[in-house]
């Protein structure tokens, strides 16, 4: 298991513990979900190949994240 891994795991059971609610999603990573904390508030964690991604939002659509969060891991992808 990678340092990477552990993190996102911790950081999805912290976040569902205060309160957000948690969404997997597939994608080009090894792993992903969506939070809501309200309407109004979403964010995406997403982990690939050791590279974490954390997105915040307000106002912003779940489709509209998850078409960011895909973009923003494929670009940060490291090189095979």
């Amino acid at each position: 298991m990678r340092d990477s891994d552990n993190y996102t795991q911790t950081f999805d059971e912290e976040l569902v513990a205060s309160g957000w609610s948690a969404t997997e999603i597939d994608g080009p990573w090894s792993w992903a979900s969506i939070y809501r904390k309200s309407e109004q508030e979403a964010a995406s964690l997403a982990e690939d190949n050791g590279v974490v991604l954390w997105v915040t939002t307000r106002g912003v659509e779940v489709d509209n994240l998850v078409a960011f969060t895909r973009t923003a891991s494929e670009r940060i992808r490291p090189a095979d």
